[in-house]
């Protein structure tokens, strides 16, 4: 989707009581493209864990300088289900 539509996911999931953190799939490209959309001042508002590297890293430093919250630089959920369907070998 466009960053507005990533972008209106991303709030709908911070909103969200239920949802406790955000962890990316994968890195990828165009995190970069959510960040005019996005609502820091909610975001501050519904602290949540948020994990992922890579292209990430531009919504980390978003979120830290507008936000004034820390995220976590780390792994994201196992990138096989993108790249290694058949995961990877041990």
């Amino acid at each position: 989707g466009s960053g507005e539509q990533r972008a209106e996911e991303f709030m709908k999931l911070i909103r969200d009581p239920e949802v406790k953190g955000l962890i990316s799939t994968i890195g990828g490209a165009n995190s970069n493209s959510m960040i005019p959309y996005l609502d820091f001042d909610t975001i501050r508002a519904n602290p949540k864990v948020i994990c992922g590297y890579s292209d990430v890293t531009s919504l980390h430093l978003a979120i830290l300088k507008f936000s004034g919250l820390r995220t976590f630089y780390g792994p994201a959920v196992m990138t096989w289900f993108g790249d290694w369907s058949d995961g990877i070998a041990e």
